[in-house]
């Protein structure tokens, strides 16, 4: 898949940089066009902007964590269906059991593999064709 506008687009909202690229790079081999933000605040606005296909959000973010970011997106009616994976470095339950009540639709710990990245695309976007 190419990297144009039919091609289906990612939002990153990672506040690591080398972490924010990695999954760039990963989600444009997959056949994603790729937006990224650097923290919550950015990514909740580019967010309701470009009202992306699928977002991977962070949850322990500067300016605004990825639990009020999750929770501001599934509010908004534009927003509210598209798919988020929390992409995490916490293993805590009490974070994973908070996101399912804010409405995440999956939850993935750090570090994974690109392996592990795509099937947990596909599960919550199986319309899209991944490369």
């Amino acid at each position: 898949m190419d990297n144009n506008n039919t091609s289906p687009c990612v939002l990153i909202i990672e506040d690591d940089p080398d972490l924010r690229r990695i999954l760039e790079l990963q989600t444009k081999k997959l056949g994603f066009r790729a937006e990224t933000a650097e923290n919550g605040r950015i990514g909740f606005e580019v967010a309701r902007e470009i009202c992306p296909d699928l977002i991977l959000l962070d949850l322990m973010m500067p300016e605004m964590n990825g639990f009020q970011v999750l929770k501001r997106i599934k509010s908004i009616d534009k927003l509210a269906a598209t798919p988020v994976l929390i992409l995490t470095a916490s293993h805590s339950d009490t974070h994973r059991r908070k996101t399912q009540t804010h409405m995440a639709d999956g939850f993935m710990t750090k570090p994974y593999t690109v392996d592990q990245l795509r099937a947990e695309i596909r599960r919550v976007l199986p319309e899209v064709v991944l490369s």
